[in-house]
Formats: structure tokens, sequence, C-alpha cells
């Protein structure tokens, strides 16, 4: 962004710089924004007024598979004592090391009922069709 805004596009410079993004962008985006505020504090010159992250990843351990299965339960995917069963034998901190063989023969065995009741589930839009 700095040869961006510096080198090829100077006349650009002076306006103002908004960044957004969403879902991975909640680990990116925050990063960026930092970098050019050093940038700046070290006399560079881009014009930030501001960025949005819209429904944003900001950690593995809390976003994917823990906020998934609330949401699941939430959304009456998923009964209450498979939640319960889940969060009781499964360490979700080390989901994506273990992909879906999170943490023991239990967890496993609730894991799998779990993805078997969604399998045919489209996790982006849960009423609709998945195709």
């Amino acid at each position: 962004m700095i040869n961006f805004f510096s080198m090829k596009f100077p006349e650009l410079s002076k306006n103002d710089l908004y960044i957004a993004g969403e879902s991975y962008a909640g680990i990116y985006i925050p990063y960026l924004v930092h970098n050019i505020d050093k940038y700046n504090i070290n006399g560079g010159k881009l014009n930030l007024k501001g960025f949005l992250v819209g429904n944003g990843l900001t950690s593995y351990q809390y976003d994917c598979i823990p906020a998934f299965l609330d949401m699941a339960l939430y959304h009456n995917l998923i009964d209450d004592d498979l939640h319960k069963k889940l969060n009781e034998s499964c360490t979700w901190r080390d989901f994506m090391i273990k992909s879906t063989k999170l943490n023991d023969a239990t967890c496993d065995k609730y894991f799998d009922i779990w993805m078997d009741q969604i399998e045919k589930l489209n996790i982006y839009d849960i009423y609709g069709s998945c195709y």
C-alpha cells in the first residue's frame, strides 16, 4: 500500500483511506492498519481515516468450532444434550492441529455425530439448500 500511494499513484495519497474486509480479514486488517499507523507516526503520509471488519475471524480458538457449535444450538441444529457432551469432552483449542480428531475417543464420537447431523447443511446459508 505504501508503494501504491507513494510511488504508483501519489495523487491519490490525499484521499481519505478506509480499509474494510470480512471473515478472515478479522486477522489481517488490524495488522495492516497497525502497520499503516506506525508508518504514519514515523513520517508517512497515508490518510487513514478508519477501518471496518464485518463478521471477522479474530481467533480460530474461539471463532470457529466453538462459535459454530453455539450457533448450531441457538438455531436448533443440535440438541442441548449433544451440545453439552461436546463442550464437556472436547478441547477446542487444538482443533486446527487435530482436525476432527480433537481430543480423545469420547470427543471424536460426539464430534462425528454432530458432523453427521449437519453434513448436508450449507453453513453459509443454514436456511437455504445445500447444492
